[in-house]
């Protein structure tokens, strides 16, 4: 099986590498941030694409064009990566850090709780969407068994 693999941080990239290989399986990685999100997003219509795993927040444009948004805060760009795996039908799981407790320090900061409470709580349920799953926290080899486990044997 080929899994996509997309974040913005080197050393994510590397950890989820060493998890899709540990479970057998081809990587296939996608440094976000380095090229425009139209750049790459394509990839995942490719028919050798088993599936995708995508941190939630990266930028979306490479540096030439940050400069006319604020992304300081990078938005949650893995949006767009969940709907277009989905649109194509590609098993998709999220990665990312995602502690909504509305603490104005959490890491991605309160902000951002509406994309879990408001849709992704729902949208990973079964009955919803059998091929989306989400895990809150950056465990590679959690998001590469979902994959496996959860959706590609059903």
């Amino acid at each position: 099986m080929k899994i996509i693999c997309i974040d913005d941080k080197q050393d994510e990239l590397d950890k989820a590498k060493d998890a899709v290989e540990k479970a057998g399986h081809d990587f296939i990685g996608i440094l976000a941030g380095q090229k425009d999100l139209i750049e790459w997003i394509f990839q995942i219509e490719n028919s050798n694409v088993d599936a995708v795993i995508t941190d939630m927040f990266f930028n979306a444009v490479d540096a030439r064009h940050r400069h006319a948004f604020n992304y300081d805060n990078p938005p949650p760009a893995g949006l767009i990566v969940v709907l277009h795996s989905i649109a194509h039908n590609k098993p998709v799981v999220v990665c990312s850090s995602m502690d909504c407790d509305y603490k104005e320090n959490y890491h991605h900061g309160a902000k951002h709780g509406w994309i879990w409470d408001g849709y992704l709580n729902t949208a990973m349920d079964e009955e919803h969407n059998p091929v989306f799953r989400l895990v809150r926290q950056k465990d590679w080899e959690l998001a590469v068994n979902c994959i496996i486990e959860e959706i590609i044997k059903k």
